[in-house]
């Protein structure tokens, strides 16, 4: 996710587009203004045209937003559930006993964190999580076809064992199982998003109409404005087509994209903040701010 104002046009922007439309609209100034062929069009047709998709592209262009907002909103939930789950672990019950399991389910909850955020990135596994896991545990989430979902079941086993030997009670034990069923709710809405493909009619669909609408437009700028159809024309496509790209960037917010939710910031976040509390002093360093993102 960008977060500094630095913005490189050079990587970003889809200059194939725009420099195709560019010589396009010379031919046609060429053809009617110098050649003296009748070509035009009344401009009414593409600016109909161009009516209708701008709405169709507002309608996508949200409806991408709406997914890279909601992804957001998850992590955040995930950052809140992190916390609570940590101070519930630490100061719920007998605190003097089961005090090493206490301290394993909040280094789980850290691990748990990051293999979440390197699944919904296709990573595999995650190198950070395996300095918060037993060797056992390691080789168990890597056999595992859902590993996250392993480690919720660990946290539920110790949680029972805590209740068993009475460092827990049953009251607590339902608000802490509480917090552990958040948490699942979250990583099934991540899941949701990650493999609820976006409806590939929206950016077929949106290129055809885009791509007629400026095929048309010169042809209706041209009686009237002659040479200077060709800046307006790259304007205009230049506009579209930058639309079309930010849809694009945001419709998959896990892909690892410079707009894509920023998962390892997060997760680092949420493992200082753990650590901390469990009165850790040498806290790991936030994650690297890359080309004015963070990831």
């Amino acid at each position: 996710m960008l977060v500094e104002n630095k913005y490189s046009f050079q990587s970003d922007v889809p200059w194939k587009r725009p420099v195709f439309w560019v010589i396009y609209s010379a031919i046609i100034a060429t053809l009617f203004v110098v050649l003296d062929v009748n070509i035009g069009i009344p401009l009414a047709i593409p600016s109909i045209l161009g009516t209708a998709i701008s709405l169709f592209l507002g309608f996508r262009t949200n409806s991408a937003y709406q997914r890279w907002w909601e992804a957001r909103k998850v992590w955040g939930a995930i950052v809140n559930n992190s916390r609570t789950l940590a101070r519930q672990i630490l100061t719920f019950g007998n605190t003097k006993k089961s005090a090493n399991t206490r301290i394993q389910i909040i280094k789980r909850q850290i691990a748990w964190n990051w293999t979440l955020a390197y699944a919904l990135r296709g990573l595999g596994n995650s190198p950070e999580a395996k300095d918060y896991l037993f060797s056992t545990e390691e080789t168990e989430i890597q056999n595992a076809k859902h590993p996250n979902n392993i480690l919720l079941l660990n946290q539920e086993k110790d949680l029972s064992n805590m209740v068993s030997s009475q460092a827990l009670s049953d009251f607590d034990f339902r608000k802490i199982d509480s917090t552990l069923k958040e948490l699942t709710d979250s990583m099934g809405k991540c899941e949701r998003i990650k493999k609820t493909v976006f409806p590939i009619q929206y950016s077929l669909y949106t290129m055809v109409f885009v791509n007629l609408f400026l095929a048309l437009l010169p042809l209706g700028l041209v009686p009237i404005i002659g040479f200077f159809t060709i800046p307006i024309h790259f304007a205009i496509g230049f506009t579209f087509g930058m639309i079309q790209r930010i849809a694009e960037d945001m419709q998959d917010p896990f892909e690892g994209t410079q707009n894509d939710t920023a998962m390892f910031t997060i997760s680092r976040g949420i493992e200082q903040n753990l650590l901390e509390m469990m009165g850790e002093k040498n806290l790991p360093e936030a994650y690297p701010v890359k080309d004015g993102a963070v990831m």
